[in-house]
C-alpha cells in the first residue's frame, strides 16, 4: 500500500507542472486580446523595401489604426492611392479613382489575412478553426483552418510568445501543404519581414518585405479618416 501511495505521488509530481502549463484555445485568444488593446489606436510610417530575383524597390507608407477594425493606408509615394478598412468594409483607391469598392460580408473574402495589422478573438474565431499545435515554455503555436474555401491558402501558424502575449511569427502553407510565406513581427507587434517562398520543395526564395516603422504616435484618432461612402 504504501509503495503504491508513493507512486501515485511522484506521477502527481510529475505530471503538475504540465497541468500547470495547460492552455486552452480560448485562454490564448483572451491573453491576445488584453495586450493587443494596448497599441490599437494609434497612427505612424512605414518604409517597406522588397527584393525580389533580379530587384528591389522601396515604398513608403502611413497607416492609421483604430479600435481593432479601422485601418487606413495612404502611399506617400503616390497621392491619391488609399485603403480603408472599416469592419467588413473595404474601399481602395488609386489616383484617387475608386478601384476596390466591398460594403457588408455577401460575397466577401476575409478581410483578415495573415498580413493583418490587428489580431483579435472574435475575427479569429469568425474566420477560423483553431487549435493549439504545440505549447512550449515560452511560445504558444495555434493552428488556424480558414472556414472558407475560397482562400489562397490552406492554414496559418501562428507562434504567440508566452511573456509578453504578442504574435511573433506565421507560417501561411498552400493547399498542397507547402509553405508560401513567412511572416515575422517585431517587439511592437509590428510586420518587420515577409519571406516568400518558391512553391518548389528544392526552390529557392521568391524573395523578401523588410518593413520598417518611424514616427508612431499614440492618441485620439477621428472617425472620419475610415469613413466609406
Amino acid at each position: 500500500m504504501r509503495k503504491r501511495l508513493i507512486i501515485i505521488i511522484l506521477l502527481f509530481a510529475f505530471t503538475f507542472p504540465f497541468a500547470l502549463n495547460a492552455l486552452t484555445v480560448n485562454e490564448v485568444l483572451d491573453h491576445l486580446d488584453s495586450c493587443s488593446r494596448v497599441s490599437d489606436t494609434l497612427y505612424q510610417n512605414i518604409t517597406m523595401r522588397m527584393t525580389i530575383p533580379g530587384a528591389e524597390k522601396s515604398q513608403r507608407m502611413k497607416i492609421y489604426k483604430k479600435g481593432g477594425d479601422k485601418v487606413r493606408i495612404e502611399n506617400l509615394d503616390r497621392a491619391g492611392d488609399v485603403t480603408i478598412i472599416n469592419g467588413d468594409n473595404m474601399l481602395m483607391k488609386v489616383d484617387e479613382k475608386e478601384v476596390i469598392k466591398q460594403v457588408g460580408e455577401k460575397g466577401k473574402d476575409s478581410l483578415f489575412s495573415p498580413l493583418s495589422l490587428q489580431f483579435n478573438s472574435t475575427t479569429l474565431k469568425k474566420e477560423y478553426d483553431i487549435s493549439i499545435k504545440e505549447n512550449r515554455s515560452d511560445v504558444v503555436i495555434l493552428k488556424l483552418k480558414p472556414k472558407e474555401s475560397n482562400v489562397s491558402y490552406n492554414m496559418i501558424e501562428m507562434a504567440i510568445d508566452k511573456d509578453k502575449w504578442r504574435v511573433k511569427g506565421q507560417k501561411m502553407y498552400s493547399n498542397a501543404g507547402i509553405t508560401k510565406m513567412n511572416i515575422e513581427y517585431d517587439n511592437n507587434g509590428n510586420v518587420s519581414l515577409i519571406k516568400l517562398d518558391s512553391p518548389l520543395p528544392h526552390g529557392s526564395e521568391r524573395g523578401y518585405m523588410i518593413m520598417e516603422y518611424s514616427n508612431t504616435n499614440r492618441g485620439n484618432i477621428s472617425d472620419d479618416l475610415f469613413r466609406i461612402e
